[in-house]
């Protein structure tokens, strides 16, 4: 089996951790809950934190069960392969979200001639590559490339470092406590990522410093979010709705380097790194969620029938970012009682409850196997 080191799997977190959060989110936000938009992004954002927390709690209690083998050990097999169905269905929806968003960044930035084509000869081949390479592969060049990314991250807050000032925010409660339920749930949809993250726990190698990296990238990671989302906010506030990519439109109120040529690269490159590594985990957990509902595993037969399904949903279903947000924020939000209710409370059950150290469940090895 590949496994992972600690160093690794906190990568992963905070390129999980990033998802979704840095282009169009802000914007949804405020369009939402005006600046309490804000409030709403600190909220979810611990909620992912918390439910990184209980991954981990749920490594040291079973070091060896995958989430597959937990939600089978008191639901049964059958139940087992719904849920992991569903969360097909909502990896498959994010990856949708992912390319649109990059696709209009990269549209608004680099080229107004860049289609969905670039989604089949650039995007899909190269995370197909990471995933098939096998995950102790892909997980090193996640752990190279998150140097990169954070690196990049913390460029593109300091070029706006003049924005970045807590003065002048509020009010954050304009529209009441109903507007920040109804926009914590509307949007509960892009604080989803943290079930990437259960789909690895049975990968991790324990270490002896254990977890305190995680910890320290997780909490890095959410620390340079909150400052983006605070930049942001100070800087747009009622017209925050028209700015769709927060990090590029930040970065361009720089005042530290003046008018020293344009450093748009720097945000280009942020995203690309991102953006691929990301969108291989995404890859990763429908390929997993492809291996246990079919009790099947062959490489080559889950990347093409994936490949094939993505193409097919980014052409005839979610062609702009206009109807996969439509469709999140107005339908999948209801899914999110599955994955941010039920399926945490019953993972703290399993945590309290029953009886941990060895392997449980039932996940024995796929029926057949093939190498591809």
């Amino acid at each position: 089996m590949n496994q992972i080191t600690i160093r690794q799997f906190a990568c992963f977190c905070g390129f999980s951790l990033m998802f979704m959060k840095v282009l169009g989110l802000p914007s949804l936000m405020y369009e939402q809950n005006g600046n309490g938009g804000l409030i709403t992004a600190l909220i979810l954002l611990l909620f992912d934190v918390l439910m990184i927390a209980l991954a981990i709690a749920l490594k040291k209690k079973f070091p060896t069960s995958s989430l597959y083998d937990l939600v089978a050990m008191g639901l049964g097999k059958v139940v087992a392969k719904i849920v992991f169905v569903f969360l097909a269905i909502v990896f498959f929806t994010n990856m949708s979200v992912l390319i649109n968003e990059t696709m209009t960044y990269m549209r608004d930035v680099v080229s107004e001639e860049i289609t969905t084509a670039y989604v089949v000869f650039i995007f899909l081949p190269i995370v197909s590559c990471l995933v098939y390479n096998g995950l102790k592969n892909f997980a090193r060049t996640a752990e190279f490339a998150f140097t990169f990314v954070i690196i990049g991250f913390v460029l593109c807050l300091a070029l706006g470092e003049g924005a970045v000032t807590f003065s002048g925010l509020g009010p954050f409660f304009e529209n009441g406590a109903k507007g920040l339920f109804s926009s914590a749930f509307n949007l509960s949809f892009f604080f989803s990522d943290f079930l990437m993250i259960f789909l690895l726990i049975d990968k991790v190698q324990i270490e002896k410093k254990q977890f305190r990296y995680v910890y320290f990238i997780v909490g890095l990671v959410a620390l340079l979010l909150i400052v983006l989302y605070v930049a942001y906010f100070k800087l747009y506030t009622i017209t925050a709705s028209f700015h769709k990519n927060a990090i590029a439109d930040v970065t361009q109120y720089r005042r530290i380097v003046g008018n020293v040529g344009n450093l748009d690269i720097i945000v280009i490159l942020f995203v690309f790194f991102s953006t691929y590594i990301q969108g291989a985990m995404l890859f990763y957990s429908i390929t997993q969620c492809y291996n246990h509902v079919l009790g099947y595993e062959n490489k080559k037969h889950s990347l093409i029938t994936i490949n094939s399904a993505i193409v097919l949903n980014e052409y005839l279903v979610f062609y702009n970012i206009q109807k996969i947000t439509f469709f999140v924020v107005n339908y999948m939000k209801y899914a999110s009682f599955v994955y941010a209710v039920a399926i945490p409370i019953y993972l703290c059950c399993v945590l309290v409850f029953a009886k941990g150290g060895k392997r449980v469940g039932s996940n024995k090895k796929p029926v057949s196997q093939s190498r591809a």
